[in-house]
């Protein structure tokens, strides 16, 4: 199909780099993997999420009311009295259950949950390529140094590396976010051609049957809808309609696929779309308006402090992204206005942050929290943002994107041995001897091999060599090949 073809040759710099950051992210979110704890307290959407995948794997579909019902984890006296996980739809848990819902049912939970992290990294890879196409298509006479550097900077932040430990569809939710995006972008540059509209009606259905939180992309993409149709239309009000009756055809394909368990399963428990536990959520949390919210720090934080384990290490990566926005020269600014489907693309691109900062501002108010896990589908626009950044200072070959990459691998593959502050990040690297000492601990108390963590080692060092040799060579290509 045409639709998944590159109209020029890749260069061997770009699949070299994609490799890298492919070997960089195993190795993070293996490390993380392997020495995160197994099981952990009753309140972990860990539990919930298992609970679910054996419930789905057995042919049944939990309410909230039912509680955390696999008997091994009962036994160890970490069953929940609500299936928080429940909430969700269940197309996540049905990808993960003919993996691990053999071994559920033989006992083996541990191994299960093994194969599930593994499974989770394997979607993490998926998203590695659907990020290096974006950039590829967004980067313009750079694309195939974006190639690399956007995937890089997307799947080494910290919340990503580490989310598949959660056994949570967030994994799963990233790479349909990103896959919409591309789709999105390509119904603005070609028009409504079936292949596009087809493909869109899969990515709704599919990514409302992961998470409510697609929403945004849903309503971004029946908008896209819409302005194609005037675009590439006779820009009549008869194109206008033509697009909105396009988009409430795909609205209603979605709902009738997914809708019904938004409906029954959360509405009618708790009177919310979103969730069957509108009242367990809120209780225990401190209530906070929207202006304190916005007032605290925590929030503000998202957007600069956050993208690595290390506060201060975010920090620096932030003010030099933003340092070659500052930066860049003039003529740059006016190509930009005169690229029209790069400026649609970045408004859809803003759109779809802002969107999804809205959601975190819905989730953390009046009882919610503040995580950078709800930006993680806006990993696209916001893994752009710093690349265009970075890689505007030329003159250090892409190492500035190699440095920020590597640090964000290296303190996340540390986030285990040296003991987080309470709100889970890194203050200091500490002494890294004694950070990896006490990773080989935890190793042992998971049950797995030492040589585990050696192989995990080498794809670090591997991936950091060849990531920088790779942004070094593309940074010497005026225009992709």
């Amino acid at each position: 199909m045409r639709f998944f073809r590159f109209k020029k040759q890749i260069p061997k710099a770009t699949i070299l780099g994609i490799l890298a950051v492919v070997l960089l992210y195993v190795s993070a979110a293996g490390f993380i993997s392997v020495s995160y704890p197994w099981l952990q307290n009753d309140n972990s959407d860990q539990i919930a999420h298992v609970d679910m995948i054996y419930r789905v794997y057995n042919g049944d579909l939990p309410q909230a009311s039912d509680g955390v019902r696999y008997q091994p984890f009962i036994d160890k006296g970490v069953g929940n009295v609500y299936q928080r996980a429940a909430g969700h739809p269940p197309l996540f848990h049905m990808i993960m259950a003919p993996f691990m819902g053999p071994l559920l049912n033989a006992g083996e939970w541990k191994k299960a949950m093994a194969v599930g992290r593994a499974v989770n990294i394997f979607i993490g890879i998926l998203t590695i390529l659907a990020l290096a196409w974006t950039g590829w298509l967004f980067g313009g006479k750079r694309k195939a140094l974006f190639a690399v550097a956007v995937p890089a900077l997307g799947v080494l932040t910290f919340r990503f590396s580490r989310v598949n430990t959660d056994l949570s569809m967030d994994g799963l939710l990233v790479l349909l976010t990103t896959l919409t995006l591309i789709n999105s972008y390509k119904i603005i540059q070609n028009g409504l051609k079936t292949k596009y509209l087809i493909f869109l009606s899969l990515l709704s259905a599919a990514g409302m049957a992961t998470k409510a939180s697609y929403g945004v992309f849903l309503g971004l993409s029946l908008l896209v809808v819409i302005v194609a149709s005037y675009i590439h239309g006779d820009k009549s009000r008869r194109s206008i309609i033509k697009g909105s009756v396009i988009a409430a055809a795909i609205l209603g394909l979605v709902i009738i696929a997914t809708g019904w368990y938004y409906y029954f399963r959360n509405y009618r428990v708790s009177g919310s779309l979103l969730t069957p536990i509108q009242g367990e959520l809120a209780s225990g949390r401190p209530h906070n308006s929207y202006l304190d919210i916005f007032a605290g720090s925590n929030f503000w934080a998202l957007f600069y402090a956050r993208y690595s384990a290390n506060v201060a290490i975010s920090v620096i990566i932030s003010i030099f992204a933003l340092s070659g926005y500052f930066g860049m020269q003039k003529i740059n600014l006016i190509k930009l206005k005169k690229n029209t489907a790069l400026l649609w693309a970045i408004g859809l691109l803003a759109l779809a942050f802002l969107g999804v900062v809205a959601t975190q501002l819905m989730l953390a108010h009046p009882n919610g929290s503040i995580n950078f896990r709800y930006l993680l589908p806006a990993t696209l626009p916001i893994s752009l943002f710093l690349a265009y950044g970075l890689l505007e200072f030329k003159w250090l070959r892409g190492q500035l994107v190699a440095l920020a990459t590597i640090a964000m691998a290296w303190t996340t593959i540390l986030w285990i041995g040296l003991k987080p502050s309470p709100d889970g990040l890194l203050q200091g690297v500490g002494e890294w001897s004694e950070g990896i000492a006490k990773i080989y601990a935890t190793l042992a108390n998971n049950d797995v091999p030492s040589y585990v963590a050696a192989m995990l080692f080498l794809f670090f060092i591997a991936g950091a060599l060849l990531l920088s040799v790779a942004l070094f060579q593309l940074s010497k290509i005026k225009r992709s090949q």
